[in-house]
């Protein structure tokens, strides 16, 4: 299971109810040589074996892999989870957790997504295709704070849009697409990505964006009253740029112009900046720093 091809991102892919018209278009539509590898995450009985690889195959020239403990990702394959367990992904290999009925409802896709970002930071991709419920929204939600891209399938195209409905209410999705144009635009946003770091020398991209950035925050908090001097600047920057990536701008300069005179993507940028708070709040060593050293002191005065 190896490839020359360089490994350029891993898409997690959250499918339920109805999922497998729209997981037969997707794969169709992954070229050879993309450099991705694509992590299918399903809601299946863990009473029955699952088939859905040897599905899968029939509608790609792709190798289509079920999910073994240990196995090591690689780009331009396909990995399916197996049913029963759930799915993490560390170090570069996917770890199957044993099946937890205690838990109560179980949410397999937001688990392996929330994996997925902290592996692999702005080179996880996520897609949420037809299902019922919300499985896959907060998964997206982190997928966004590490900086990397949130697609879902577009509600008339979902025989099930709930799950995709869910995810696009956070509102920080990019793009809303039939299963099938998803890999295409993938592809494009990650070719234009290298081609501005590429063509600005690597890492001198955000140094051009970095000299910008006063003027963008001021733009932001004059237009729209938000001040985000306080933050870091090197998060602000990876955000910007990621939003050049998504609106195929290779320019900082006529980013901001662009910024000027949109204000939907003002709003956009708005919450990508805001969307990486959160990550505070997901964070079980500052959270219960914030519990013992700040909430107790504060009750015990009482």
């Amino acid at each position: 299971m190896t490839s020359s091809t360089r490994l350029r991102g891993v898409v997690g892919v959250g499918a339920s109810a109805g999922g497998l018209e729209a997981l037969n278009e997707l794969v169709a539509a992954i070229p050879e040589g993309s450099g991705l590898a694509f992590v299918v995450v399903q809601h299946l009985s863990p009473d029955h074996p699952s088939i859905m690889d040897e599905l899968l195959s029939s509608h790609t020239a792709l190798p289509v892999w079920k999910i073994e403990d240990g196995m090591e990702i690689s780009p331009d394959q396909i990995f399916v989870i197996p049913s029963g367990p759930a799915l993490e992904v560390v170090d570069g290999r996917f770890h199957l957790l044993p099946r937890d009925d205690r838990k109560g409802i179980r949410t397999p896709i937001d688990v392996f997504l929330t994996s997925l970002s902290e592996a692999y930071g702005e080179d996880a991709c996520c897609v949420i295709l037809s299902g019922t419920g919300t499985d896959g929204t907060l998964g997206l939600k982190a997928i966004k704070a590490g900086g990397g891209v949130a697609i879902v399938q577009e509600a008339a195209s979902a025989r099930f849009p709930g799950m995709p409905d869910s995810a696009a209410a956070t509102g920080v999705v990019d793009a809303r697409l039939p299963a099938g144009d998803v890999p295409a635009n993938l592809i494009s946003l990650l070719n234009h990505r290298d081609e501005v770091r590429n063509g600005h020398r690597g890492d001198a991209v955000f140094t051009t964006i970095e000299a910008r950035l006063d003027q963008i925050l001021e733009l932001l908090a004059a237009e729209d009253g938000q001040d985000f001097s306080s933050y870091k600047p090197g998060t602000l920057v990876r955000r910007i740029e990621r939003r050049m990536m998504l609106r195929m701008k290779h320019d900082i300069d006529d980013y901001v112009e662009h910024l000027r005179a949109d204000p939907d993507e003002r709003t956009r940028l708005l919450q990508d900046f805001l969307i990486g708070v959160t990550r505070f709040f997901r964070d079980p060593k500052a959270f219960n720093a914030l519990t013992g050293q700040v909430i107790a002191p504060l009750l015990d005065r009482d």
